[in-house]
C-alpha cells in the first residue's frame, strides 16, 4: 500500500508541471522554463527518507503517467525517470549520512545536508535531459546552460519546498508547536496569503517592481514564532502563491523575459526555504535546550529540596549522645540499689547507645568493638528472655583487631533471636564466633532452630540482603555470607579478606 501511495503522488508530481504548462504556454517556452518547479523531486526524496532506499523503482512509475497521460517520447521520459531515481537516491545518502537524518528537519544538521543535496543531487538529471533535448533539436545549444540552471533550481527548490512538508505531515503531531496557537497561525498565514500574492503578481508583471523581500519578514516569523513544521507549511504557501500569480499573469508574462525572471523566482525561493529552515531548526535546538536546561534545573531544585528535608530530617531526629547519656546515668541513680535488673538494663542501654551513637563517622570498625556493641544488645535481650536466651561468644585473639563494615554483625544477631525464638523448642542457644582461616576472617552467629520457609520468596530477609549488598559493594567476590542448616543449628557466616587496618579492608 505504501508502495502504491508512492507511485501515485510521485507519478503526480511528474504530470503537474507538464500540465501546467501546456495550459499556460501551449506553444512551449525557451529553454522549457514552463517547469518552474519539479516537484516530483520533493516527492520523490521525502519518500525514500520516510519509507527507505529499496523503495526507489518507485520513482520509475513517473514514466508511465507522463508517456500514457501526457504523450511524452518514452525514451526521454526514461531518461528524466532515470535521472530522478539517481538524484532522489544521492539526496537521500546525503542528508542521512552526513545530516544523520531520523524523523524530522528540527535540527541544523540535517537541514544544512538538504540545503547541500538540494544544489548537488539535482546536476544528474539537469545536464543529462537539457543535452538530450539539445541533441534532440526541441531547443538550440545556446540555450543550454540557461536551461540546466533553470532545471537545477526548479528540482532544488522544489527538494527544500516539499520534502519537509511531506516529512512533517507524515510525522502527525509530534512534529507540530502550533497547538494552543491556531487562531494566531492562521491570521500570520492569511497575511502571508496576501503579502506573497501582492509579491509574486509584480514579479510576473515585470514592470520594474519587485516586493519579493516583504515576504521574508512573514517565513522567519512562523520559523521564530512556531517551529520547523509550521514553517513548511508557510514555505508551501510561498509555493502556492508563485503558481497562482503565474497563472494570472502568464497572458502577459513577455516570452523573452519568462526564463530570467523564472530563474529569479526559483533562486528566490531556494534563498527563502533555506534561510526559514536554518531559522526554524535554530530556534528548535534552543528551545529544546532551554527545555533540558529547565529539567535539569528542576531536577537540582528537587535534589536541594530532598538535601534540605534530609539536613531538617537529621537535625530533627538527632539525639546529642552525651545528653542521653547522662540522662540515663541520672536514670540508674534515681533506681534503688535493690532494682538490679532495672539498673542493669540501664547500664547495657547506655553502653549499647554509647557504642552506636558516640562512633566516629566512619564505614569500618574493628572486631572487638563491633562484639561490645552486640554484647550490649545482647545483655538487654538475656533480662527479657532470662534464661530462655543462652549466648556464647568466641573471639580467636588475633581476629579482634581485625576491620570489618560497621554494623555488620548486628543484623545476622537480631535475625538469630527474631527467627531463633519462632524456630527453637525450649530455649534458643546463640553463638558468636570469628575467626582467620586462610587469611580469611570467618565470623559466625549460629542459633538452635530450623530455617524459615520463604513462601513466594527464594532469599531470606532484608538484613541479609543488605548484607551481602554491602559484602558485593567493598568486596565483589572476594567476600560472601552463606546459611547452612546443620545438625539442629542454623548457622550464618561471612567470609570477607582479612584487613589489619582501615586503609588495607578494600584492597
Amino acid at each position: 500500500m505504501r508502495a502504491i501511495l508512492f507511485a501515485i503522488a510521485s507519478s503526480a508530481a511528474v504530470c503537474f508541471p507538464f500540465v501546467l504548462g501546456f495550459w499556460l504556454w501551449p506553444t512551449g517556452l525557451t529553454a522549457r522554463a514552463e517547469h518552474i518547479f519539479w516537484p516530483a523531486t520533493g516527492v520523490n526524496v521525502a519518500g525514500l527518507l520516510l519509507l527507505g532506499w529499496r523503495y526507489f523503482p518507485v520513482i520509475w512509475s513517473g514514466v508511465l503517467a507522463a508517456v500514457v497521460f501526457l504523450g511524452q517520447p518514452v525514451l526521454i521520459s526514461l531518461i528524466a525517470a532515470t535521472g530522478n531515481v539517481l538524484e532522489a537516491l544521492l539526496a537521500c545518502w546525503i542528508i542521512q549520512s552526513f545530516g544523520k537524518f531520523s524523523s524530522g528537519f528540527d535540527h541544523t544538521r540535517p537541514v544544512i545536508a538538504l540545503l547541500a543535496a538540494s544544489l548537488i543531487a539535482p546536476i544528474i538529471s539537469s545536464l543529462s535531459v537539457p543535452a538530450y533535448l539539445v541533441y534532440d533539436g526541441t531547443f538550440s545549444a545556446k540555450e543550454f546552460w540557461m536551461a540546466v540552471g533553470n532545471w537545477n533550481l526548479a528540482n532544488g527548490a522544489a527538494m527544500l519546498l516539499l520534502a519537509p512538508l511531506i516529512v512533517s505531515l507524515v510525522r502527525g503531531r509530534r512534529a507540530w508547536s502550533v497547538r494552543g496557537h491556531e487562531v494566531e497561525a492562521v491570521l500570520w498565514l492569511g497575511a502571508m496569503i496576501l503579502g506573497a500574492g501582492l509579491t509574486f503578481h509584480e514579479v510576473f508583471k515585470a514592470q520594474g517592481l519587485n516586493f519579493a523581500f516583504l515576504v521574508f519578514p512573514f517565513v522567519i516569523l512562523v520559523a521564530v514564532r512556531f517551529g520547523p513544521a509550521e514553517t513548511t507549511v508557510a514555505l508551501s504557501v510561498v509555493m502556492a502563491s508563485i503558481y497562482w500569480q503565474l497563472s494570472r499573469n502568464a497572458p502577459v508574462l513577455l516570452i523573452d523575459q519568462a526564463p530570467a525572471i523564472i530563474w529569479f523566482v526559483q533562486a528566490f525561493s531556494w534563498v527563502l526555504a533555506a534561510t526559514g529552515l536554518i531559522v526554524a531548526a535554530l530556534v528548535s535546538e534552543r528551545r529544546l535546550a532551554e527545555t533540558l536546561l529547565a529539567s535539569e534545573a528542576a531536577r537540582s531544585h528537587e535534589i536541594s529540596l530532598r538535601e534540605e528535608r534530609a539536613r531538617l530530617n537529621a537535625l530533627r531526629y538527632q539525639i546529642n549522645p552525651h545528653f542521653l547519656f547522662n540522662a540515663l546515668n541520672s536514670l540508674r541513680a534515681t533506681l534503688p540499689l535493690a532494682a538490679e535488673d532495672p539498673r542493669k538494663i540501664v547500664t547495657a542501654l547506655s553502653g549499647y547507645l554509647r557504642s552506636t551513637l558516640a562512633r566516629p563517622e566512619a564505614d569500618l570498625t574493628q572486631v572487638r568493638d563491633e562484639v561490645e556493641s552486640v554484647e550490649h544488645y545482647l545483655a538487654i535481650e538475656k533480662k527479657r528472655f532470662g534464661r530462655d536466651l543462652a549466648v556464647e561468644v568466641s573471639i580467636a585473639p588475633e581476629a579482634e583487631d581485625a576491620w570489618i563494615p560497621i554494623f555488620l554483625l548486628q543484623p545476622l544477631v537480631e535475625n538469630a533471636i527474631r527467627h531463633g525464638f519462632t524456630q527453637s523448642k525450649g530455649a534458643l542457644k546463640l553463638q558468636i564466633k570469628a575467626g582467620l582461616e586462610r587469611e580469611q576472617l570467618v565470623i559466625e552467629v549460629a542459633n538452635t532452630g530450623k530455617l524459615i520457609e520463604y513462601e513466594g520468596r527464594d532469599r531470606p530477609g532484608l538484613g541479609l540482603e543488605n548484607i551481602r549488598s554491602r559484602l558485593q559493594l567493598l568486596y565483589g567476590e572476594k567476600a560472601a555470607l552463606t546459611l547452612t542448616v546443620e545438625d539442629g543449628w542454623v548457622r550464618g557466616q561471612i567470609r570477607l579478606p582479612y584487613a589489619a587496618s582501615p586503609t588495607a579492608s578494600h584492597s
